[in-house]
């Protein structure tokens, strides 16, 4: 019997090498269980492409992507915030339509605001489910003027309106900043948990600490920087702190002075036996809105994380004794000194907090929307 089959549109290359993107590949491993999918990406020169993992997902079209064509959106679709139209173009959208004329979509998933535009145009009639990673009007409000909050705030707005849009957040904070500014439901859909991580068996916890990211992403690097320059001077016994994501500068780690051995490791297929053996993950984040994947990730080895406020945004309630709040860099000298290298509380957080968030995936989400 035939599955019903939904087209799928997404901002970015699914692939392992950061935490959006690998979590799109995983849900689009876990919707081909129910669903034939035909994905369209975007796509850099320099990217490897996709290679689906299941049969059933099929790539119907990559669509380049470069400064130039992030401009020519912005030009297309003058009226929008720039996040919701730097991949958007009239030919882009003309040819998708020539792509998916006479196919029968049971429902259109479109995957990061920057494809939300798509969606006021796509497969009329049939559902529209929004997976919003950021609601953007929070990042305005932190780093832009009263005049791009103001376009930004229609914009997401008028994205999330669409005709029969179901919108979803990665946490319970952006689902109640997206009822409360924008007075529209809403619903959580968590990340999903790499199976590597599930499958990884706490077993001891090594002598390092680790830092773990798109290094690309400035938010990342910012807070890295600031550790390497404010907290390392003084940290007043050897320590070593392991750096695994692509794009970290080797010279900012080598620039370091005091005790603090910086090894940057650069992009690692399977991180999570460093990460699951480490004593915490170093998470000093200023920037930025959403969960972070990474602190999702590091509860989910059960190894502890500390960090800044925004780190644990969004983050559920009863794990606060594992998420430790560091301020000032003193705060983070106390913090490594004083954390945990027991095994046993560090299985009992994997096991709790995987269950947390073995709920709520967007593949259950749309078999209920398909039921009623």
């Amino acid at each position: 019997m035939a599955k019903p089959r939904i087209l799928f549109l997404t901002a970015y290359v699914p692939n392992k090498a950061a935490a959006g993107e690998k979590n799109t590949m995983i849900m689009l491993n876990d919707l081909a269980q129910d669903y034939d999918v035909d994905l369209v990406y975007f796509k850099y020169d320099h990217e490897a492409p996709y290679q689906p993992e299941r049969d059933n997902v099929k790539v119907l079209e990559v669509i380049r992507n470069s400064t130039k064509t992030k401009l020519f959106g912005i030009a297309n679709y003058p009226v929008s915030h720039p996040v919701f139209s730097i991949r958007f173009s009239w030919a882009k959208l003309h040819r998708l339509r020539r792509l998916i004329k006479g196919k029968d979509y049971s429902a259109v998933i479109l995957n990061h605001s920057n494809v939300f535009i798509y969606g006021r145009y796509l497969c009329p009639g049939k559902p529209k489910l929004l997976l919003a990673h950021d609601v953007i009007i929070q990042r305005a409000l932190r780093q832009s003027g009263k005049l791009m909050q103001m376009v930004c705030r229609r914009s997401e707005g008028g994205a999330f309106r669409i005709p029969h849009a179901h919108v979803y957040s990665f946490s319970q904070k952006d689902v109640e900043l997206i009822k409360d500014i924008y007075h529209i439901p809403a619903e959580v859909n968590l990340d999903y948990i790499d199976p590597d991580i599930v499958n990884k068996e706490v077993t001891e916890v090594g002598d390092y600490y680790f830092m773990f990211g798109d290094w690309k992403r400035s938010e990342n690097l910012d807070g890295a920087r600031w550790f390497i320059e404010n907290v390392a001077p003084i940290v007043k016994t050897p320590t070593t702190v392991k750096i695994v994501g692509r794009g970290f500068p080797t010279e900012l780690a080598e620039k370091s002075r005091g005790l603090v051995k910086f090894e940057v490791l650069g992009f690692v297929d399977d991180p999570y036996k460093m990460l699951s053996e480490a004593r915490a993950l170093i998470s000093p984040l200023f920037q930025g809105a959403g969960i972070k994947v990474k602190v999702i990730e590091s509860l989910a080895c059960g190894t502890p994380v500390l960090g800044t406020p925004i780190a644990f945004e969004g983050l559920p309630d009863g794990f606060a004794d594992s998420m430790i709040l560091c301020d000032t860099p003193q705060d983070y000298v106390d913090a490594m000194a004083s954390v945990t290298a027991d095994v046993a509380s560090r299985r009992d957080l994997k096991k709790r907090f995987i269950q947390e968030y073995s709920r709520d995936n967007i593949r259950q989400r749309l078999n209920d929307i398909l039921a009623d």
